[in-house]
């Protein structure tokens, strides 16, 4: 979660004695945990939606890239200036962006969509949708007045 969204949900809680303001977080983050659980149940794709629209942005990126492919999974790609090696096997790229965040970055979904793979076999299992309801499987107790 992200520190800005934190402190602006905290900010209703903020001027309420000690044992208010655990309270009222106490109530919040049960209440988000169950959301983000019910929310993650009706999607049906192996890949979180957000993961859907990154490989749909990286797609349209990657049209502009020219590449040669050196064996089965090793490629040189060029794109907007930068010339990148990219190997499906290992799923790393020269630019560090897929080594880093687990998502095929432009240059590679060049050369997955050349080879008519599907980007969403070489995403991460991070972003898969069973750990994200692994993420969100704790629960907090609700407690007696």
């Amino acid at each position: 979660m992200c520190v800005r969204y934190l402190i602006f949900v905290l900010k209703e809680a903020r001027d309420k004695p000690i044992l208010t303001q655990l309270e009222w977080m106490r109530k919040y983050v049960m209440q988000r945990l169950c959301q983000k659980r019910e929310g993650a149940k009706s999607y049906e794709g192996r890949v979180m939606p957000y993961v859907d629209k990154y490989l749909d942005w990286a797609n349209d990126e990657s049209r502009f890239a020219t590449f040669m492919q050196s064996d089965e999974h090793e490629f040189e790609v060029e794109l907007r200036g930068e010339q990148v090696v990219v190997n499906l096997l290992d799923k790393t790229c020269g630019c560090n962006h897929w080594n880093l965040t687990g998502l095929p970055c432009p240059h590679a979904m060049a050369c997955l969509l050349e080879k008519r793979m599907d980007p969403k076999n070489y995403v991460d299992d991070f972003y898969s949708k069973e750990r994200y309801m692994l993420t969100y499987a704790n629960k907090v107790s609700p407690m007696p007045g």
